[in-house]
């Protein structure tokens, strides 16, 4: 699947090039957790796309020459007019 065919609710499978991210950061869930998240650029020949990495995610290395990411059963979503993916549940993210 390319990114310009991401559309919120489905779940896709993707491959793009890391082309930026943030600094790990912790967040405190309503219901009291620490959960620790980070937000890296992803970018195919159709377009870019944010990715959120959560928890153990977080770890996968910033951008580097050719480092390619694998989304496999990712999840879509819109927030404030911007389309996101996560691994949501069941899905895997990982460099190939």
């Amino acid at each position: 699947m390319k990114i310009c065919e991401l559309k919120p609710g489905m779940n896709c499978e993707l491959v793009g090039e890391v082309v930026e991210a943030s600094e790990t950061r912790t967040i405190i869930t309503k219901y009291g957790k620490k959960l620790k998240v980070r937000d890296i650029q992803i970018k195919d020949d159709s377009g870019s796309v944010a990715v959120t990495l959560w928890e153990d995610e977080t770890t996968i290395p910033d951008s580097g020459a050719n480092r390619q990411l694998e989304i496999k059963n990712g999840y879509v979503r819109e927030y404030l007019g911007k389309i996101s993916v996560s691994s949501g549940r069941g899905g895997t993210i990982s460099l190939l």
